[in-house]
């Protein structure tokens, strides 16, 4: 009797293993199967990362590019955008300073770093004395008149020269800003005392 009251109870702990807990077999099973998934659920994190970086990067390039108006101190010099210094309206004719945006007529007098490239098609030599500072002569000049504030009026005073540059230069020089005409309209708006050019 007590053989077969143990039986039972080796039975009954049998049974309650098959109905009341997961095998060890299939345990196992479900534990690989949620690593997998955590698995892939960082490969997946890693691959919407990278394509958000790819994206975003070159998009977040582009609006910096874009921003006007950037104008920033080193040292004693202030480097502007060029293409930003263009970028307002202004009345070929009968525009006034006071059209001029003041952060860059607060620019007048002081001494600047500017990035373009050299506009003077009627030089006679490799070394020019006076030339039109722009941000892009295909998108300047090369696509109708250009305005008169996409123009920076450059001029290297004391009887020297420098060197043409036909890539992107640098300039460094004393800024002049004001509406300049005269009987025909605006002769300029920027005019740059130049001190340096060199190719940047």
């Amino acid at each position: 009797m007590a053989r077969a009251s143990g039986r039972s109870k080796r039975k009954a702990r049998a049974g309650a293993n098959r109905t009341g807990s997961m095998p060890r077999r299939d345990r196992s099973w479900w534990q690989e199967t949620l690593r997998d998934v955590r698995r892939a659920s960082w490969t997946l994190k890693l691959i919407v990362g990278g394509i958000a970086i790819m994206v975003l990067l070159p998009l977040f390039s582009a609006i910096d590019a874009a921003a006007p108006h950037r104008i920033r101190q080193r040292g004693g010099v202030w480097v502007c955008d060029l293409r930003a210094m263009g970028d307002f309206d202004l009345d070929q004719v009968h525009g006034r300073t006071e059209d001029i945006p003041r952060q860059f007529r607060d620019l007048d007098s002081r001494r600047v770093e500017l990035v373009g490239q050299m506009w003077a098609p009627y030089r006679a030599s490799g070394r020019v004395r006076d030339f039109d500072l722009v941000y892009s002569i295909a998108n300047c000049c090369f696509s109708g008149a250009p305005k008169v504030q996409h123009l920076v009026k450059a001029t290297v005073l004391g009887g020297r020269s420098v060197d043409y540059c036909p890539g992107r230069v640098d300039v460094k020089g004393t800024l002049h800003v004001g509406v300049r005409a005269d009987a025909d309209g605006i002769e300029s708006v920027y005019r740059l005392d130049v001190d340096s050019a060199t190719p940047d």
